[in-house]
């Protein structure tokens, strides 16, 4: 009685289409909700290059077009750009090591990160 029920019960008189359905539908539900309780990754917005002078920005598409403007500690401009690409590599080789304060900006959506150069 167990052993039918058991069989019954997975679906193995089932037709194997019908079985590859029940379990890809299975995985999808199970890894839709595991992402959901993983929520959104926190991203610190302090970024300190040991060994690089680089920071390397990489944007949705959706930030195409935002104006990237870089900024000293103290609020003074240092230059300022339009994102044309999806990635963005700010070389800071050749400035004074101190804090910058790096901001992507389009319509109402600003991010803001702090680069260090030692």
């Amino acid at each position: 009685m167990l052993a039918r029920w058991w069989r019954n019960g997975l679906g193995l008189n089932k037709p194997i289409m019908k079985r590859k359905a029940t379990l890809v539908a299975l995985l999808i539900g199970c890894l839709t909700w595991s992402t959901t309780l993983a929520g959104e990754i926190h991203v610190p917005a302090h970024y300190r290059a040991p060994q690089s002078s680089l920071f390397v920005y990489k944007a949705n598409s959706a930030f195409r077009g935002a104006v990237v403007e870089v900024f000293f500690a103290n609020g003074d401009l240092v230059t300022s750009q339009r994102l044309v690409r999806k990635r963005l590599v700010i070389d800071f080789s050749h400035v004074k090591a101190c804090a910058y304060v790096i901001r992507v900006t389009k319509g109402n959506t600003t991010r803001d990160f702090q680069f260090v150069k030692v």
